[in-house]
């Protein structure tokens, strides 16, 4: 939404959960700080419904995105190399597991070779929507250039 030539981000106010909240939040900015994101969106409302959906290309992007934001890459490698499981990591920076992973992902890509771990063995959840909004809820953004 845009209210006095600003992009708005607007957040369903009956999320209760702080750190859904802050997910979701984060994965808006992720569609707003790509201009393709911004160029799709052509001045009208977007709606997302599922806040986390790896599948599809748009909101992978933006997920990684809030990824990047929301984790220290370093911190993350340094508490799983001690040992630390990969769900008590996401519990640590209060994210899903599955944008934990991604950011991982990313960051093997980035490293190659040099990345210290290996993923394989790393837990996944079953659905690739694993944040999906309930009741009705619905996040929007919107772009006006």
């Amino acid at each position: 939404m845009v209210i006095n030539q600003r992009r708005i981000i607007t957040l369903n106010n009956r999320m209760e959960n702080r750190y859904e909240k802050r997910e979701s939040l984060f994965h808006e900015v992720g569609h707003d700080s790509n201009p393709e994101h911004r160029k799709r969106a052509n001045g009208s409302p977007l709606y997302d419904t599922n806040l986390i959906d790896v599948v599809d290309k748009t909101e992978r992007e933006a997920n990684i995105i809030s990824a990047h934001l929301m984790l220290d890459k370093d911190k993350v490698i340094e508490l799983l190399l001690r040992g630390i499981s990969a769900e008590r990591v996401a519990q640590i920076f209060h994210v899903h597991l599955d944008l934990l992973i991604l950011e991982l992902e990313e960051a093997k890509k980035l490293m190659g070779k040099e990345f210290p771990l290996d993923l394989a063995n790393l837990p996944r959840t079953a659905d690739p929507c694993f944040l999906k909004a309930s009741n009705g809820m619905v996040n929007e953004y919107a772009w006006y250039d």
